[in-house]
């Protein structure tokens, strides 16, 4: 499977963003562009639509786990940074 890139940006306008990932992923990267990210959540959606969610800044810089269906990115109410997340998977 050939390595795929995507790129999610955050901001006080738009909070919430999710990207689907193609089944057979091992193993996802991820690099963002400040170093505080506790004001983010990510989602890990499973194939069933099950959710578990961590602060970003815990699963930096890769996620090692199979079954992974979707990333769900949501930023806290009152964060007023934008940050960008580059994300890639294999």
């Amino acid at each position: 499977m050939q390595n795929n890139k995507t790129k999610v940006e955050l901001s006080a306008r738009h909070r919430i963003e999710q990207i689907d990932i193609p089944t057979g992923v091992k193993v996802i990267s991820l690099v963002v562009s400040r170093a505080k990210c506790k004001d983010v959540l990510l989602e890990l959606i499973d194939n069933r639509g099950n959710a578990k969610g961590k602060p970003l800044e815990k699963c930096l810089p890769q996620i090692k786990q199979q079954g992974i269906h979707a990333l769900r990115f949501m930023m806290n109410d009152f964060s007023i940074q934008p940050i960008d997340i580059e994300v890639s998977w294999k």
